[in-house]
C-alpha cells in the first residue's frame, strides 16, 4: 500500500466576497466562529469552527483580526452583502437530514 502524503489545504478569500462573519460564546463554555463567503452565482462557502473551553483557537483569533482589519468590529452581515446573506439564509443553509440515506460524493466523482 502506498504511503499517504500529508499536504496542506489552503483557501484564499477575497474580503469583498465575505457575506457574514460571527464569533460567539455560550454560557456553558461552548464557542463558535463562522464565515460565509459568496463564491459564485448561488454558490456559498460556509466555514464553521466550534470548540469547548476557555481557550481561543487560531482560527477564531485570525478571524477576529481579519474582521477588525476589514472594518467589521462586530459579528454580523457585512455592509452591502445583505441581499447575498438573505439568499444564503433561505436557500443554502443545510437542511435537517431526512431519514433517507444520502449518497456521499467521492473525490473522484466531483472531478
Amino acid at each position: 500500500m502506498a504511503k499517504k502524503k500529508d499536504s496542506n489545504f489552503n483557501i484564499s478569500i477575497n474580503p469583498s466576497d465575505v457575506v457574514y462573519t460571527g464569533i460567539s460564546k455560550s454560557r456553558d463554555g461552548y464557542s463558535s466562529a463562522r464565515m460565509v463567503v459568496k463564491s459564485g452565482d448561488k454558490e456559498y462557502m460556509s466555514i464553521s469552527y466550534e470548540w469547548e473551553g476557555a481557550g481561543v483557537p487560531d482560527f477564531a483569533m485570525n478571524l477576529m483580526s481579519f474582521m477588525k482589519g476589514s472594518g467589521m468590529e462586530k459579528s454580523g452581515v457585512w455592509k452591502n452583502q445583505e441581499e447575498a446573506y438573505e439568499e444564503f439564509s433561505k436557500k443554502c443553509k443545510p437542511k435537517k437530514k431526512s431519514k433517507k440515506k444520502e449518497k456521499k460524493m467521492d473525490a473522484k466523482e466531483g472531478e
